[in-house]
């Protein structure tokens, strides 16, 4: 939801996703994107709203339809660093200018994030405060029928691939 709501703080209107569903932590972050999309009164568009396979290949694939769609979202929220750097390296391809003419966020805050020019504005997860309640669930040996939701403290990482959006001429 943070990073959702970072880009609508920007003056983003047009949103779009990036995910894959099927993998529990994209469903929670596309949930989040829904629902700050809803908090600004803005309607996800279906063709800005796009879910992957596995593998890069893919991912450079779905990124090209997201950068076809008529509008073009001026902001992309990508589920995991990985996704991020595809669009981007799309948009790059097709000469967008980020983020000058596209805004990219991505999630998990990996090492190519600051080394990526321009670098990425994504979400650091506490990975050792994950770490460590992992293991204290599993030392516990506390047999549940669902696992336990933990919420963690988490940190959006502000770098220069997100802006306002361009004015519309």
């Amino acid at each position: 939801m943070e990073v959702t709501r970072h880009l609508v703080g920007l003056g983003h209107r047009e949103i779009g996703f990036l995910g894959m569903t099927e993998i529990p932590a994209s469903a929670c972050r596309h949930a989040g994107y829904l629902a700050a999309l809803a908090a600004a009164d803005l309607v996800p568009r279906p063709e800005h709203d796009l879910e992957s396979g596995r593998g890069f290949k893919s991912i450079m694939e779905v990124a090209e339809r997201l950068l076809d769609a008529m509008p073009r979202p001026t902001a992309i929220f990508a589920w995991n660093d990985v996704s991020a750097l595809a669009i981007m390296m799309v948009a790059a391809r097709r000469g967008l200018m980020i983020p000058g003419q596209l805004s990219v966020a991505g999630f998990d805050d990996s090492p190519s994030a600051s080394f990526v020019w321009p670098g990425l504005t994504t979400i650091r997860q506490p990975l050792e405060k994950m770490a460590e309640a992992g293991i204290d669930i599993l030392v516990s040996g506390e047999q549940t029928e669902t696992p336990p939701h933990l919420s963690l403290p988490f940190e959006l990482i502000e770098r220069d691939s997100t802006a306002a959006p361009a004015p519309v001429d």
